[in-house]
């Protein structure tokens, strides 16, 4: 599988487009993807109020992190008006776009993460 992947994260969201391809099929490609989610990062938080939502969790740097649309739900939402704090979270974002892709594909995230990629990055 090839993987065309753009990329861009910025202050206020994460802008996304993919084509996955058939690398065995080169006219079997997929339609292109395209959706965004807000740049929005909080702490995950166990618990008895954090255990009712079935949210996306994301393990990063020893800690667990909701990302997007679920983390605009927490009161501690992360600023993300400074360049550190891209610096520091791009990383979380584009794996989150990544589960979102393969998702989308219904394909194994493993499947995606392994496959060779294009990938056009603007931060």
């Amino acid at each position: 599988m090839e993987a065309l992947i753009g990329l861009d994260i910025g202050f206020g969201d994460v802008k996304v487009i993919a084509r996955l391809n058939n690398k065995k099929d080169a006219t079997n490609t997929s339609p292109e993807l395209m959706f965004k989610y807000p740049t929005a990062i909080a702490y995950a938080r166990n618990g008895i109020i954090g255990d009712l939502a079935l949210q996306e969790e994301y393990d990063f740097n020893g800690r667990a992190f909701l990302a997007g649309n679920a983390a605009l739900q927490c009161h501690d939402l992360f600023s993300t008006r400074d360049i550190e704090f891209l610096m520091t979270y791009s990383p979380l974002l584009a794996y989150k776009a990544m589960a979102d892709i393969a998702r989308a594909a219904s394909i194994p995230l493993a499947d995606l993460l392994s496959a060779d990629k294009r990938l056009c990055l603007g931060v």
